[in-house]
């Protein structure tokens, strides 16, 4: 399996399970890539039965497509925990690093990883870390513009998209 093949699936995970709805320019202009890109790129893995088309919606994963991007997921995260926890690496360089390295990652040395580190439940963002089964920890958590002025919480995720963080 190729990584540009692997982005695509994590990108279309993310998009699938934050709006539900995942079309060609909606999936381009996430990646920064154009229209072009993603129909050869959909095409490609519709064929490998990761994906499947729904009609007037777009596409979405198949449970083999969900699968693999759960485990990327999975990967991901926990490399930003050990980088973070271990390596004392900046949150505005950890996300790029973990890019590269749940690429390149085998099942077994992610599972090495996750006991090293205490079995973690969340990465250094707050974000849930799949298990190996592909069980997403629940998280109670809400949007700080949906609580009132004056009401105390403890901030427990933050986006990992920006560096002003």
């Amino acid at each position: 399996m190729n990584t540009s093949l692997e982005d695509y699936l994590k990108n279309i995970y993310y998009l699938q399970t934050s709006s539900g709805k995942v079309t060609n320019m909606i999936l381009a202009e996430k990646m920064n890539v154009s229209s072009a890109a993603v129909s050869e790129m959909i095409s490609k893995i519709s064929k490998s039965g990761y994906i499947k088309n729904v009609p007037y919606k777009g596409f979405e994963l198949t449970k083999k497509g969900e699968n693999l991007a759960i485990n990327l997921v999975r990967k991901h995260r926990i490399w930003e925990v050990f980088l973070v926890k271990n390596l004392k690496f900046s949150w505005e360089k950890v996300h790029s690093e973990a890019e590269n390295l749940e690429h390149a990652s085998s099942d077994e040395l992610i599972s090495q990883l996750e006991i090293f580190l205490g079995n973690p439940k969340f990465d250094p963002h707050g974000h849930p870390i799949p298990d190996k089964y592909g069980n997403i920890p629940e998280s109670d958590l809400i949007c700080l513009s949906e609580m009132n002025v004056g009401q105390c919480a403890y901030i427990k995720q933050v986006s990992d998209k920006s560096s002003e963080v």
